[in-house]
């Protein structure tokens, strides 16, 4: 990302000298709750299992990341490389679909996902499509390949994709300039007029980086280019504190390891039965 904030910068220095932009109206909207590697601090993450607990909590969105297998198919994995057990590290890319899918991925989590394996990405579309909207961060897939599964599972008006270059947000948009398109500005979230530059350069209107990276300040900023900010909040911001502090900066969207905390927080917990 830090090229695209490099290649961005002269852009963004010329938009800050333009002068000042007028702010605008925005509607009034709720957070969006997103669930991180699907609910995966409760269960396998990027696994099915995973995206059924994120379902049942209601969340808004559940992020899954994608890579890219030897045979050319997708699969939902943080990592480029998997545990084989005592045969060490498999490298995903030099890996099968179906090798890698046959892994289990449960049994370290907990005993009751054993046998839990990772899912390929075109099931885990399918599970999702009509429950849950999804973020698709994509790790290391060609923009044809995930577009292509997307319009097969039939969930264009259910995603939005997530990249780290340049050329990746450009590739989207040749292949579908429909499909909302996030980046990660990093620190440069704070510098002014940068948000302006991304959805003017990028068509981005959505931008997330970890929340340490933004000030209140550079969410209005964002707001007045007509994007909205999704913000991680992952390891020691996980507390109901924090979460009520990141709420009053004005963010639209929180990704987290914990979003059963985040929706007792915004008190959109599911009601236990009766």
């Amino acid at each position: 990302m830090r090229a695209l904030c490099l290649w961005l910068l002269a852009a963004a220095i010329a938009a800050s000298a333009s002068g000042s932009r007028k702010s605008v109206v925005r509607e009034e909207r709720k957070v969006i709750v997103i669930a991180h590697r699907g609910a995966g601090s409760l269960a396998p993450d990027n696994t099915l299992a995973a995206i059924r607990k994120a379902i049942a909590l209601g969340v808004d969105y559940l992020e899954l990341d994608v890579e890219t297998t030897r045979d050319g198919r997708l699969i939902c994995s943080h990592d480029d490389a998997v545990d084989l057990g005592e045969k060490g590290r498999g490298v995903i890319r030099q890996m099968t679909a179906d090798e890698v899918c046959a892994v289990d991925v449960g049994s370290k989590f907990s005993p009751e996902y054993a046998g839990e394996t990772i899912p390929a990405f075109e099931d885990a579309l399918a599970l999702c499509r009509g429950r849950v909207r999804v973020y698709v961060d994509v790790k290391d897939a060609a923009a044809e390949d995930v577009v292509r599964a997307i319009v097969e599972q039939e969930m264009r008006d259910q995603v939005i994709i997530h990249v780290y270059r340049v050329e990746q947000a450009r590739d989207f948009r040749r292949v579908d300039p429909a499909l909302p398109v996030m980046v990660s500005p990093g620190q440069w979230a704070r510098m002014q007029g940068f948000a302006a530059v991304v959805v003017r350069e990028l068509g981005s209107r959505h931008l997330n980086s970890h929340v340490r990276e933004w000030t209140a300040g550079a969410v209005e900023d964002a707001h007045k280019a007509g994007a909205e900010v999704w913000v991680d909040i992952m390891g020691d911001l996980e507390n109901e504190a924090d979460m009520r502090r990141i709420i009053a900066m004005g963010v639209d969207g929180i990704q987290t390891d914990r979003p059963d905390l985040l929706l007792r927080v915004l008190d959109r917990a599911p009601k236990p039965e009766s």
